[in-house]
């Protein structure tokens, strides 16, 4: 079982607003990975303990670090 994310989420809980316009390489990050067919991202998760993090969203953080060129030494 995987925490849940949803990458529609209109507001967050802090008092935020901003707007990624449709051509932002973060959108293209998204689409390219929910493209990906699921049994490709998720294994069969973990029935006890702390639910993991889910798999789509890491992946979707690392490209878009790369992307930004950050690298951690």
């Amino acid at each position: 079982m995987y925490q849940n994310y949803n990458n529609n989420q209109l507001r967050l809980s802090i008092p935020l607003e901003i707007n990624i316009p449709s051509n932002h390489v973060a959108v293209a990050i998204s689409h390219f990975v929910d493209s990906i067919p699921d049994k490709l991202i998720y294994e069969k998760a973990m029935t006890s303990g702390r639910p993991a993090y889910n798999p789509a969203m890491l992946l979707k953080v690392i490209l878009f670090a790369y992307t930004r060129q950050n690298v951690v030494r």
